[in-house]
């Protein structure tokens, strides 16, 4: 086991001194330090599948599973401003995350999303209708 109070921070490393639980088989070949150098992500060879079959369900059918066992349905309008300009990179981060809300509350035919966009001419709009049951 190891100790709180084992290790003396202004000892020399590695420490030259005994200890009472030494690791059972410490690599011959040390890094000094962290590398200057780290694996770059993401990786070039992802998963090829899902590493799990159950993947995460809403949170939203979480917090109302009374309601939604009653047949009760739930309708989410998702409004963003796409006025501030933004470079195509932060577009595409900005609208990376619109998705990732969407997704955590979308469980059709329980939950459903309509997506509206605000624009420099005033009037929203509307992007994916509740009723476009493809993109629910």
């Amino acid at each position: 086991k190891w100790k709180k109070d084992s290790y003396d921070s202004s000892e020399e490393w590695p420490s030259k001194k005994k200890t009472d639980y030494p690791t059972p088989e410490p690599t011959q070949y040390p890094t000094d330090e962290p590398s200057t150098a780290p694996t770059e992500a993401p990786s070039e060879w992802p998963t090829p599948a899902p590493s799990t079959p159950y993947p995460t369900t809403s949170p939203v059918k979480n917090s109302c599973p009374y309601e939604i066992r009653k047949g009760l349905k739930f309708d989410f309008i998702v409004l963003y401003d796409n006025t501030c300009g933004l470079s195509e990179e932060n577009c595409d981060k900005f609208l990376e995350g619109v998705t990732e809300i969407i997704g955590s509350v979308l469980d059709y035919p329980h939950l459903r999303v309509q997506t509206m966009q605000f624009e420099e001419d005033g009037d929203p709009k509307t992007i994916v209708e509740f009723e476009n049951e493809s993109y629910q």
